[in-house]
């Protein structure tokens, strides 16, 4: 009974416990054999099933291991990378100019205008985008901020490096 499914090995069982009910509940030599058989492939079959499983588990645990891992070298390699571009600013300030150029690429300290701390209740509906709830209409807030003052929310520029 090698390389039957688990479906197919229960529908063997069945036949057999079947054929045994035909017979009143006699159990002939033939039939004692076809049922110690399916039986012990029933438990091995079950067996290497169980096998499979822990080792999947393993490899799932594994995997997991190996995502984590993955998701803190990629954190360690932005933290990395930011902490060399606000070098490249610090140098460019230190320098007082606000671009150089390289045999590889030009850095130039760039501004950029974004809306800063918001007190929603104190912003004028035009401002405010209604979804399924009320949530800042930012590139609105942001146009009104660069044409004059609004109440409950301030301009803010932020320095960022463009490398190209």
């Amino acid at each position: 009974m090698q390389n039957l499914s688990l479906w197919q090995l229960d529908s063997e069982y069945l036949a057999v416990i079947e054929e045994l009910e035909y017979n009143d509940g006699e159990l002939d030599e033939e039939l004692e054999t076809r049922l110690d058989t399916v039986l012990a492939s029933l438990v091995q079959k079950q067996d290497n099933t169980i096998k499979m499983m822990d080792t999947l588990g393993v490899l799932e645990d594994q995997a997991k291991d190996w995502r984590d891992k993955m998701n803190r070298r990629i954190q360690s390699i932005a933290h990395q990378r930011e902490r060399l571009k606000q070098a490249l600013i610090l140098h460019l300030h230190r320098l007082g100019t606000t671009e150089m150029r390289g045999t590889l690429g030009t850095g130039r300290l760039m501004k950029l205008a974004k809306v800063g701390n918001v007190d929603e209740r104190a912003l004028p509906a035009i401002s405010k985008r209604i979804v399924q709830e009320i949530r800042i209409d930012r590139p609105r807030l942001l146009k009104d901020l660069k044409q004059g003052p609004v109440e409950g929310a301030e301009l803010e520029e932020v320095e960022y490096l463009r490398v190209f």
